[in-house]
């Protein structure tokens, strides 16, 4: 039986890795509820796991960003097609709103692809390209990486030759999305590269098609 990453509640798109320049990379200073852990690619480098809703938090906060998702009462998750969840927005992926706290260690979701393009651009840096996200998830480019990992191999899957350990629909101890950091590492060393989280774009401009396809995504009309 195959295994394919957990519907899990989105507002068109959740936030991808940071991705910028190798010398911007060392220049920018660590941002989040965690220090940042970058990993370096030839000329360019990637964040280790995704942006988290703490990370997202500070840009929030020092923006005065109000998200799609809020402004229109809630995000989409993929039930009967795509239904929109009343309250659901980054602050509160599953609508969670009776005042327990939610960790801001998840990954940001609920959020559509300028919002992303937005937040990375704040962050110095910028959405990786399909491309990208590909050889780095998939293709080990380390020049010394640890066993088992042979560089210059692609593997099948972002965390190696089997999904084991990834968060899939299979049994594992998230019931729905995982703390950024907390799957099984991958090639490069990166977290969640399959995607953990159901992705795509508010439209599905050419510009963008190249990634939505790698990371497997869909969107809601719009």
């Amino acid at each position: 039986m195959g295994r394919f990453p957990k519907c899990i509640p989105v507002c068109m798109v959740w936030l991808a890795l940071l991705s910028m320049p190798l010398a911007q990379a060392q220049a920018v200073k660590p941002m989040g509820n965690k220090v940042a852990d970058r990993v370096t690619l030839g000329d360019w480098a990637i964040d280790r796991t995704e942006v988290t809703m703490g990370q997202f938090d500070r840009y929030v906060r020092a923006t005065g960003t109000v998200t799609r998702a809020e402004k229109e009462g809630g995000g989409f998750e993929y039930g009967a097609g795509w239904e929109r969840r009343p309250g659901w927005s980054w602050r509160f992926p599953d609508g969670r709103s009776d005042g327990v706290p939610v960790n801001t260690d998840f990954p940001a979701v609920h959020l559509d692809f300028a919002e992303a393009q937005a937040y990375c651009h704040w962050a110095g840096g910028r959405l990786p390209t399909g491309a990208e996200w590909q050889k780095a998830g998939f293709t080990e480019l380390r020049d010394a990486p640890p066993a088992p990992w042979v560089k210059g191999r692609t593997y099948p899957w972002s965390t190696g030759d089997s999904p084991q350990g990834a968060n899939t629909s299979d049994a594992d101890p998230w019931p729905r999305a995982a703390p950024a950091g907390a799957t099984r590492q991958g090639v490069n060393g990166l977290y969640d590269m399959g995607p953990m989280c159901g992705s795509g774009p508010p439209t599905h401009g050419a510009a963008n098609a190249e990634l939505w396809a790698v990371l497997g995504g869909t969107a809601p009309s719009t």
